[in-house]
């Protein structure tokens, strides 16, 4: 086997690694949107998932990526995904904030800080 065909198939084998894993990280996001996580979980797994795939493309050069398309179009569906699961997670935090009452936040407000200021000023 000559030089060029030794090193022809070292990176078509680092390219079948990377997207082995890339598909191990789209296995893994995709258990993350039924999984019961907290948010915090999910954007933590999630970010990590982005940085796999920062260094996974990193890991490939531009050489690789021309011969192995299919990389590109893994680490793109990865990139959709957590794009995705960040979009559903800020959907549910801006859901949470919008739940509370604002009559018993007032009520709040009023016996926690204005009580004690104006009991204050009487005291003066």
């Amino acid at each position: 086997m000559s030089t060029n065909e030794t090193q022809n198939s070292r990176i078509s084998m680092s390219s079948h690694n990377r997207k082995v894993r890339y598909r191990a990280l789209l296995e893994d996001l995709s258990t993350l949107e039924d999984d019961s996580s907290s948010n915090v979980e999910r954007m933590e797994r999630t970010a990590n998932a982005v940085k796999e795939a920062q260094n996974l493309l990193a890991e490939g050069d531009v050489e690789e990526r021309v011969k192995h398309p299919g990389e590109a179009y893994l680490d793109s569906r990865v990139l959709r995904a957590t794009s995705d699961l960040a979009v559903r997670c800020s959907e549910a935090v801006s859901g949470n904030v919008n739940t509370y009452d604002r009559h018993e936040l007032a009520r709040h407000i009023v016996s926690v800080i204005i009580l004690p200021l104006i009991v204050d000023l009487a005291n003066v």
